[in-house]
């Protein structure tokens, strides 16, 4: 289930931002079950992203660093902005491991919940983070019912070891959906770049972001 902030479809919202992580990781094998809890997503936003436990992951810390120049949230500036977002995870079922990888049959499967997500959440705008599942648009795209594929570019912005995609989607009648892959907020991630990338893209959506939370000076 994805996280939704109590924002998120307020009707005085201006705009709607997904939030599209990738995968979740076991640490052993037998906390499978404890993952297979179809809460578990929300359950981790909030103790790591809004309860500020990492866990050695950087993962939401970059996510926070990306939109806001790289500064520190306050717990109760994490809270204030959770609650203006959604997210969830591409690939529905965790990895095994760490250094467990998702492949083409769950990126495929991937697309399909994403395109039922869609229809349920009604985002303008999704800011991706991971490369990989843009470059299975294809494979998934026969899943991808009313939508409609308006754009989709290859940009010349590199992260560490990747390049960024854009892709825009549209429900008829004329109701476009903006996606942003970026790389991973992990390893090699680099807030700056991806923070670039989007405001080139898309000022409104980063600035949105941006008021959404009370920084102070």
């Amino acid at each position: 289930m994805p996280w939704m902030g109590e924002n998120f479809l307020a009707e005085s919202t201006t705009q709607r931002i997904l939030f599209v992580g990738e995968s979740h990781y076991l640490n052993k094998p037998e906390d499978f079950q404890q993952y297979s809890n179809k809460e578990m997503t929300r359950k981790i936003v909030k103790d790591m992203a809004i309860g500020g436990n990492g866990y050695g992951s950087p993962f939401f810390e970059n996510i926070h660093k990306m939109i806001f120049s790289g500064r520190q949230l306050t717990l109760e500036q994490r809270a204030e902005f959770w609650k203006n977002i959604s997210f969830y995870n591409f690939i529905q079922m965790p990895m095994e491991s760490k250094k467990g990888r998702p492949g083409k049959a769950e990126f495929e499967e991937g697309w399909r919940v994403f395109y039922e997500l869609l229809d349920v959440l009604k985002p303008t705008a999704c800011i991706v983070l991971g490369i990989t599942a843009g470059n299975y648009y294809k494979q998934g795209s026969k899943h991808k019912g009313h939508f409609l594929l308006k754009d989709y570019q290859w940009g010349d912005a590199h992260f560490g070891r990747s390049r960024s995609i854009y892709l825009q989607l549209e429900k008829p009648p004329g109701q476009p959906i903006e996606l942003y892959f970026v790389k991973h907020p992990s390893n090699y991630f680099s807030p700056e770049k991806c923070r670039t990338f989007l405001q080139l893209r898309n000022k409104g959506m980063m600035q949105f972001l941006k008021n959404s939370v009370q920084m102070g000076k």
